[in-house]
């Protein structure tokens, strides 16, 4: 269903309901691919009921998903963007990225958070930011980066974890 002006959608259980946006893909049992967003752009598979209990799909204002399966940018997200991967999610935070991988996350808290990302791995997460930006987590398993870390990064690894007023590298 494409509802937005100029929106388009494609394929099974698609929903393109922001200006200018684009959804396509395949939903799975009535649990739609959502592009909710103005100029928000969703392409990918729903293939697993279990874990998503929100819907799915790029719903923040200028938000990408390519490719991967079951998936979320929440609309509290804006200027952000999954490549690939399967249940990664992006919510309340303005220039994040994930890059495939799977269980990674990234969560801002009540201040800003901005550009932060998370490249391949595990249960990553880069969540509860205050303040925190210009954060990376590159690959490795249950890694994390909170509160208000600046320009920290955790470089592979299993059970690393940054935070607070710090800034640095792990891995």
């Amino acid at each position: 269903v494409a509802s937005g002006q100029s929106a388009h959608a494609e394929g099974t259980y698609t929903v393109a309901g922001g200006h200018g946006s684009h959804a396509g893909g395949h939903g799975y049992f009535n649990k739609e691919v959502l592009s909710l967003g103005d100029g928000a752009f969703a392409h990918f598979t729903i293939e697993e009921s279990e874990p998503l209990s929100v819907p799915v799909g790029a719903q923040g204002d200028f938000t990408a998903i390519l490719g991967g399966r079951d998936k979320n940018i929440d609309s509290t997200a804006t200027d952000s963007a999954i490549i690939g991967g399967q249940w990664n999610k992006i919510d309340n935070t303005v220039y994040g990225a994930i890059l495939g991988g799977s269980f990674n996350y990234i969560t801002g808290g009540t201040g800003s958070s901005h550009y932060n990302t998370i490249v391949g791995g595990f249960h990553n997460d880069i969540s509860e930011l205050t303040t925190g930006t210009y954060n990376i987590i590159a690959g490795g398993n249950t890694n994390f980066i909170t509160e208000t870390s600046v320009g920290c990064g955790i470089f592979g690894g299993v059970d690393n974890e940054i935070n607070g007023d710090s800034e640095g590298t792990q891995g």
